[in-house]
């Protein structure tokens, strides 16, 4: 049963530190470490660097709708508008020799029960955020051998952080020639493991990570993260490797007109969507609702797809699938623009152009979260427009 009013949380979080204290195993509070600052503090800790630090610019992106609406910059200042510049940090494959691992968010622990922060999740000041001098938790179940994390508080509950930070990712193991026996795989999203069978691991290296798993190996391995941003290189490795499965579509002769509602999400959702779904099918486009497919269907969709046109979402992730020359239309509240699929796009050589509706706010919404109202009239112009360019790739310039 999931929890979610917040002060029922709390108290069940008390109790298990309560219970923790005589039967688990204490996390000392002031002996936080930070890995890069405290590396030589650190017994068993090494980094294998992968991949250089690289910087990227992208061009301008196509706006249309209603650009004049926008707020002026971002959190931290910078421009909406103009090119998008985005330094990528040196990719670094950890590994920590007796570590281990609790819960799906990703703690990491040295084998003597330090934390290590930059790999974690959200911390234990987040999850035991009432905690004392030290936090409890289970005693570790010991497995041998060499364990992939692949937890992350982001990743474990979202298809793009999955896809961006942790799939993307896998490519670091072959480029640092490291190999695993098992892999540690949150239990909370069912896109996971189907999605790890389609990279070649096989379920029964899985190892389910739940609420409370602590697992303890021979040797944890870690993958560098990419953050938002995708990475010039996740997004040409996750494509490759899905062109070159036997059941690929990458290649087909079918051309495919996507919609990608976001009626069953409870934000982002376009007022009147059913006129808009009616408007785009005599367009020859056909709405379908990712959630009811595998991850191979939706791959397969989107290696098909001539344009994509959908409101801001998770299931634009599949773009990295797309073959260039694919047209893409974003449709985004003028309450959040956001340029994570317009870099995903560049680098897979788009045609991308996001068109920017009016916020409309229901009950208990925040801004970012906003329905979508759009005009009708003036995105079907836009449709029209990015139809007589499809299949013209853009330069790539990563």
């Amino acid at each position: 049963m999931r929890l979610k009013f917040q002060p029922v949380k709390d108290l069940r979080n008390h109790l298990l530190q309560l219970w923790w204290q005589q039967s688990g195993v204490a996390v000392p509070r002031r002996s936080q470490c930070t890995l890069y600052r405290h590396l030589s503090r650190i017994n068993g800790v090494a980094l294998s660097s992968v991949e250089p630090a690289i910087q990227v610019r992208y061009p301008a992106w196509s706006m249309v709708g209603l650009v004049d609406d926008l707020p002026a910059s971002t959190e931290e200042g910078e421009s909406w508008q103009g090119e998008m510049v985005v330094d990528y940090p040196e990719r670094i494959v950890t590994r920590v020799s007796g570590g281990s691992l609790f819960c799906r968010q990703g703690f990491v622990l040295t084998e003597n029960q330090q934390e290590i922060l930059d790999l974690n999740g959200d911390g234990f000041q987040q999850v035991f955020p009432f905690a004392g001098k030290e936090v409890f938790v289970p005693r570790p179940q010991r497995v041998p051998g060499r364990l992939l994390v692949l937890t992350n508080s982001c990743a474990q509950r979202n298809y793009y952080h999955w896809t961006l930070e942790i799939m993307s990712q896998l490519r670091l193991l072959k480029e640092a020639g490291i190999e695993f026996d098992w892999v540690a795989a949150p239990d909370r999203r069912p896109f996971v493991v189907p999605s790890l069978e389609l990279l070649g691991i096989k379920p029964a290296q899985m190892i389910r990570m739940g609420r409370y798993t602590h697992l303890q190996a021979d040797e944890l391995v870690m993958l560098g993260r990419d953050g938002g941003y995708p990475h010039p290189r996740g997004i040409t490795y996750l494509r490759d490797t899905m062109r070159d499965q036997p059941w690929s579509k990458f290649e087909s002769s079918k051309r495919l007109r996507l919609y990608i509602p976001r009626s069953s999400c409870v934000s982002r959702r376009i007022v009147e969507e059913e006129k808009l779904v009616e408007a785009l099918s005599v367009f020859g486009f056909q709405s379908v609702r990712l959630e009811s497919l595998s991850v191979q269907q939706q791959i397969e969709l989107f290696q098909q797809a001539e344009m994509v046109v959908a409101p801001h979402g998770a299931g634009l992730t599949n773009l990295a699938y797309c073959r260039p020359g694919t047209a893409v239309l974003e449709v985004s509240p003028t309450s959040r623009p956001c340029r994570y699929f317009h870099g995903l796009s560049h680098i897979n050589q788009l045609r991308f152009r996001v068109y920017f509706g009016r916020s409309v706010r229901r009950l208990g919404q925040v801004g970012t979260e906003a329905d979508i109202e759009i005009q009708r009239e003036a995105l079907l112009h836009e449709v029209q427009d990015l139809l007589a360019h499809v299949e013209q790739p853009l330069a790539c310039t990563v």
